[in-house]
């Protein structure tokens, strides 16, 4: 048989299982890339990276594990977070940078449409964060409240910076109003020793 067919047809079945080859590693390799990280990030040209490689907006795929998120841009304040994935996990994230130099400071004001997208990211992120803390404690739908006498309110918010608790604010101006808040807890189906409650005057 001719030397330059032998060789054709030896090229071809190289070819064809280095493709085998390359298909069972993509698929061996995708099997493992079983958790999900989307990222919406403002302004434009904002340098995103997860675990240090380099990502754009929309949906990367990773490993289960730690992922180190990292959004910067000259004149913003860098935004690092850590999260922990599980294994079909997919987490959103919507970052808005804030500046931090003066040759940036009215970066939003000349650029209306990052403008624009940062209002909906910081409307969706809102949303997000009220959605959660409902999950967690299904108490604040019943928020807020006031007594028909007005004697005492019951508020909800987040803790200073650093604290994500859920803090219960009951505002009152004796120990009776205050009791009176507590039993209308009970009365709504809540143990108030399970809230993290804080009490404050009544103005």
């Amino acid at each position: 048989m001719n030397k330059k067919i032998l060789l054709l047809i030896a090229l071809v079945f190289i070819s064809a299982g280095a493709l085998i080859f390359y298909g069972l590693y993509q698929s061996s390799k995708n099997k493992e890339l079983t958790a999900s990280i989307a990222l919406e990030v403002v302004p434009d040209g904002a340098k995103s990276t997860i675990n240090g490689r380099g990502v754009r907006e929309g949906t990367t795929k990773l490993k289960p594990g730690v992922a180190e998120i990292i959004i910067s841009k000259k004149g913003f304040e860098t935004i690092k977070q850590t999260v922990v994935l599980k294994d079909g996990e997919y987490r959103y994230f919507g970052f808005v940078l804030v500046s931090n130099s003066a040759s940036t400071a009215d970066w939003y004001d000349k650029h209306p449409e990052d403008a624009k997208r940062a209002e909906n990211l910081s409307s969706q992120n809102y949303d997000k964060v009220s959605a959660d803390d409902a999950q967690q404690t299904p108490f604040i739908m019943e928020l807020p409240f006031v007594s028909s006498d007005e004697r005492f309110r019951i508020d909800y918010g987040q803790g200073e910076a650093g604290d994500n608790r859920i803090i219960i604010y009951i505002s009152a101006n004796t120990q009776e109003a205050r009791n009176e808040a507590l039993l209308w807890i009970k009365s709504v189906g809540y143990d108030p020793s399970k809230l993290n409650i804080v009490y404050r005057p009544k103005n």
